[in-house]
């Protein structure tokens, strides 16, 4: 049967069984992945200041290193596991917190954004500004 830590003001956040070292914020946002076998283009979908976990397709090896880019931002990093058509990575060192902390403000502001963007459209197609897209129907 497994031991559980008691959990307390002075327990490192690490050692809490079940609990992660640092936040992640929920993303979905474009990613490039730049290895020594070229670039994969994915969609990040979690962030910590010392990880992340980035979907694509076919995702790296493991042990693999590049340099992850997304939204301005570039960070170096390993690839920890892979499979499943994601994979996670750790930092070589942490990223700021003001970067994190913008990472969720855009994340909250994105459906906003594509909700105006919609609105607009629909709005262009009733008053005869639309277009149809080639090969939509």
């Amino acid at each position: 049967m497994a031991r559980h830590l008691p959990i307390s003001a002075d327990t490192p956040a690490a050692l809490a069984v079940g609990r992660r070292a640092n936040a992640r914020v929920r993303l979905d946002l474009p990613a490039e992945l730049i290895l020594l076998e070229g670039l994969r283009r994915g969609r990040l979908r979690n962030l910590s200041r010392t990880g992340a976990s980035i979907e694509l397709s076919p995702p790296p090896r493991t042990t693999s290193q590049g340099f992850l880019r997304f939204a301005g931002v570039e960070v170096f990093a390993q690839v920890m596991w892979s499979g499943g058509g994601r994979c996670g990575l750790v930092f070589d060192e942490p990223i700021a917190e003001r970067i994190l902390l913008a990472m969720r403000q855009l994340a909250e502001q994105i459906p906003l954004l594509e909700r105006s963007q919609q609105e607009d459209a629909i709005r262009d197609w009733v008053n005869g500004r639309g277009r149809i897209l080639a090969g939509r129907t």
